[in-house]
């Protein structure tokens, strides 16, 4: 639990679950392989072209750091080279790329650069090793992402390019920091929850949702000031006539997860325009939503300044 001016690590996510379904190892050994107490941990997943990127973008090559230690935690130094392979469970493609590295005798970690994942899905990254405890990683690919520059002046980041959306590109984000990032850094993307399932709010369909992380300071976004983040829709996806902004009825279609492998829950109504109700951490803020030549848009706002795990 944190509090007063400490930064938080806040995960994003919304989901539109009602337009379109979004189409968008064990191998390796060793001379003289380590004892079964060794275990891989991976320790970090980066966008090769963008290491500030901490996941992996479909069909671009992404870095994994991994590292090996004993029962206890220490780091555990191998006595001869060790291969180490990565694979994914959990999606519809298989890992590409290179998926093979090697900690050389008398070291501890690798980074097995050059991974690739085609599809934008949720998986399971997997590390494995000769008579190597399997280390595992929750990878949510995105369809495209964009790294967040520390900055303490308004910021816009946003994946849609010129034109967006578009039928090529139907999805997009964009998010406003308009008391800067205090500093902070991060990403922001669009990826995929698979199979959501609306009873339950897990993933069980494929459906698009943007997503970030970043460290903000305690108390730079607020329900009185919030922080805004814009899902656009192109027409051909989000036609017009559909229960929504354009007919005037809630679009309650919305729905938002804070912390990985807790539920979606849907986004409640804002009580006003560019206000989050006192018992809210986020809402859409249908005053706000419109079309633009045919393209739907809503602002969706959250308050950054809560305790959160």
């Amino acid at each position: 639990m944190v509090s007063g001016n400490a930064s938080r690590r806040v995960r994003l996510m919304a989901v539109a679950v009602s337009l379109f379904a979004l189409s968008l190892s064990f191998t390796g050994g060793a001379a003289a392989a380590p004892p079964t107490n060794a275990n891989i941990v991976i320790t970090s997943v980066t966008d090769q072209a963008d290491p500030s990127i901490t996941t992996a973008i479909a069909g671009q090559p992404f870095d994994v750091a991994v590292e090996l230690r004993d029962n206890a935690g220490n780091l555990y130094a191998v006595n001869n080279d060790t291969t180490i392979s990565l694979n994914v469970s959990g999606g519809t493609a298989n890992l590409q790329g290179n998926t093979t590295g090697t900690i050389p005798k008398g070291a501890s970690a690798t980074t097995i650069q050059g991974s690739i994942y085609p599809k934008v899905e949720n998986v399971t990254l997997k590390a494995s090793g000769f008579k190597l405890a399997t280390g595992e990683w929750f990878l949510s690919v995105q369809k495209q992402a964009v790294g967040i520059a520390p900055s303490t002046q308004p910021l816009t980041v946003t994946t849609c390019g010129p034109g967006d959306p578009s039928s090529s590109n139907p999805i997009c984000a964009e998010v406003t920091f308009h008391n800067g990032t205090g500093g902070a850094s991060g990403w922001f993307g669009v990826a995929a929850c698979r199979n959501f399932n609306v009873d339950t709010g897990r993933c069980l369909v494929d459906v698009s949702l943007f997503s970030a992380i970043i460290d903000l300071p305690s108390g730079l976004y607020t329900q009185t000031d919030p922080l805004k983040v814009l899902w656009k829709c192109d027409k051909s996806v989000c036609e017009t006539g559909k229960k929504g902004p354009s007919s005037g009825v809630p679009f309650n279609t919305l729905f938002v997860q804070l912390v990985d492998g807790e539920p979606f829950v849907p986004s409640p109504a804002c009580p006003s325009k560019g206000t989050i109700g006192e018992d809210q951490q986020f809402c859409t803020d249908y005053v706000e939503s419109n079309r633009s030549a045919g393209d739907l848009i809503l602002p969706v706002l959250f308050a950054i300044d809560w305790r959160m795990r």
